[in-house]
């Protein structure tokens, strides 16, 4: 792995140390963004941060109809009108893959557009707070989520939410593949977890991006703003472009399970 040392003055203010990480990362051929225009910069390869984000935190599950997002709906050479994965902003246009919602193409120009943009952030919040939800056995094993704990963290107010999961026909089969991936990225690296659970999007969105130096510093920038640049081992992290132990700890800081 390429590794460049940076020695930082601890007396600065916390603008001049973003000038002088900035200029740092500048210098060794990161591509800084600043705003979603910047992705129109030929120099910039379009980093789908939200794909794995996704699949990392909601597990390519859709949070207001408990669809699936399968591996084969990530791949680009999907026949023209064919569903498959899309990225949906509730928060309007950003940059930050936890304000955005991993979903399908037809669920984002279909049943999306039937909700206000306040359902749809009330959504995704209960959505988060179900999957950072943990409880364990007497023996420390992670328990299974069920319409118990789903009715307790919705309330009666939100039950349009999961009484359109329960009308979903394949509910019962996607509650229990939630619950084995969620048991499953405890006990794997992410890399091998996308991996094995969905080959086709780790190849095109991981191998792809996160494996190539080029592009990394654009990513890194998605997921931890400079601002979140005062923890000394992430600064370590960041400066030795460890994109992997960033993002797992990324997760973790928002309370998502992962791998220790």
């Amino acid at each position: 792995m390429y590794e460049r040392e940076m020695i930082l003055d601890c007396n600065l203010s916390p603008d001049e140390l973003e000038s002088e990480v900035t200029e740092f990362l500048t210098q060794s051929n990161f591509f800084l963004i600043e705003s979603s225009e910047s992705s129109n910069d030929p120099n910039f390869k379009k980093l789908k941060a939200y794909a794995f984000m996704g699949l990392s935190t909601f597990h390519g599950i859709d949070p207001f109809t408990f669809d699936i997002i399968e591996d084969s709906q990530f791949s680009a050479s999907i026949p023209q009108g064919a569903d498959k994965f899309a990225r949906h902003e509730p928060f309007g246009d950003t940059l930050d893959p936890f304000n955005q919602i991993l979903t399908l193409n037809r669920l984002n120009s279909g049943q999306y557009q039937t909700l206000l943009l306040t359902q749809q952030r009330l959504g995704k919040e209960l959505f988060t707070q179900l999957m950072t939800y943990q409880e364990f056995d007497a023996h420390g094993n992670l328990l299974d989520i069920d319409r118990t704990h789903i009715e307790k963290i919705y309330g009666r107010q939100n039950s349009w939410i999961y009484n359109q999961w329960y009308s979903n026909a394949d509910f019962t089969k996607n509650l229990a593949r939630l619950n084995h991936l969620r048991q499953e990225i405890r006990q794997k690296e992410l890399s091998q977890y996308l991996a094995d659970n969905w080959p086709v999007a780790h190849s095109r969105f991981w191998v792809n991006i996160i494996e190539d130096v080029e592009y990394q510093g654009g990513l890194i920038l998605l997921i931890n703003r400079l601002e979140r640049l005062g923890d000394d081992a992430l600064i370590r992290e960041l400066l030795s472009l460890n994109l992997p132990e960033i993002l797992r700890r990324t997760l973790s800081d928002h309370g998502f399970p992962t791998y220790p």
